[in-house]
């Protein structure tokens, strides 16, 4: 049902990538983001570009240029980065609807409410966290 598109884990892989560089403000160029996380990096242009144009992330042309996280991973929220990624379109509900399509536009509502609050329970701190916590678990070897 809610699917993780390319996009959005190409999104989330960069930004774990800028994460490990926040507290140094060091600015990593594209090219080393795609390659250290397996990402296109010709697609990783437009995705950092429109996350610069959502206030996720700050972008520095030249020699030294490149993106860094522009606050705390801690106030990212999931629901930010996709909403910066996908804007919502928005309906208008039409004056001679019916009572059934007002009734299904109105619980539609209320679900998209909850996704929402769940996705802002979430912020890229967790996805970074749970990305070294992996990093650091030793191999599992079978026989």
């Amino acid at each position: 049902m809610l699917e993780l598109s390319a996009k959005l884990e190409y999104s989330l892989l960069a930004l774990i990538e800028l994460c490990k560089h926040y507290e140094t403000r060091k600015t990593i160029g594209t090219k080393e983001i795609a390659h250290s996380q397996n990402i296109p990096d010709r697609y990783l242009d437009q995705i950092l570009a429109e996350l610069k144009r959502s206030g996720i992330v700050d972008s520095f042309r030249g020699a030294k240029g490149g993106h860094r996280l522009n606050r705390s991973s801690k106030e990212i929220t999931l629901a930010e980065i996709i909403r910066g990624l996908e804007p919502e379109k928005r309906r208008t509900l039409r004056t001679e609807s019916s009572a059934s399509r007002k009734a299904v536009l109105s619980l539609w509502q209320k679900v998209k409410e909850e996704v929402e609050s769940s996705l802002t329970n979430v912020t890229l701190e967790d996805f970074y966290r749970h990305s070294q916590s992996l990093e650091q678990s030793p191999p599992m070897y079978y026989i």
